[in-house]
């Protein structure tokens, strides 16, 4: 994902020719992958825990 988001870098900070036109394009591809890995890393495990009750475990 990181290497996916650095890769859309200079068309978002418009470096190169035509990048005006896919500027808006390589911000929001980058925005989405960012929410995607934030949804999926942090907000489902929060949530599964949340819906089932479980906590982890922790060391006495």
């Amino acid at each position: 994902m990181l290497a996916d988001v650095f890769d859309f870098l200079p068309l978002a900070i418009g470096i190169g020719r035509g990048t005006d036109l896919l500027q808006p394009l390589a911000i929001s591809v980058m925005g989405g992958l960012t929410l995607r890995t934030v949804m999926s890393l942090w907000l489902a495990p929060v949530l599964y825990a949340a819906w089932t009750g479980k906590r982890p475990r922790t060391r006495d």
